[in-house]
């Protein structure tokens, strides 16, 4: 099983903990993505993950919408980006947007 691990600024949620603000030093593991991962990419203040059944997962920053989930609301853990159609090859991430092939 592939886990995620994250540490450093987390200004918006970007660790993908559950919580907002502050940093952190000490790698952890973000729960919540369904299986395991097997793609992901970050942008400035946001992380898209792809899980081994195809599903887009998206935590962090989403004042621009760039999260994928239809809604303009920042996510501190990960949730299912549904408006991503599955098994996308290929995902990028920029400061405010994302793009999915």
């Amino acid at each position: 099983e592939v886990v995620v691990v994250s540490f450093g600024g987390n200004e918006y949620g970007e660790l993908g903990r559950g919580f907002m603000g502050g940093y952190s030093s000490i790698p952890g593991v973000v729960t919540g993505i369904a299986s395991s991962v097997r793609s992901m990419h970050a942008g400035s203040f946001h992380v898209m993950a792809v899980d081994e059944g195809g599903v887009t997962w998206s935590w962090g920053c989403n004042e621009e919408g760039q999260l994928g989930t239809g809604y303009a609301s920042t996510q501190y853990k990960p949730v299912r980006a549904t408006r991503i159609p599955l098994s996308p090859i290929a995902i990028s991430c920029g400061e405010q947007y994302s793009i999915i092939v």
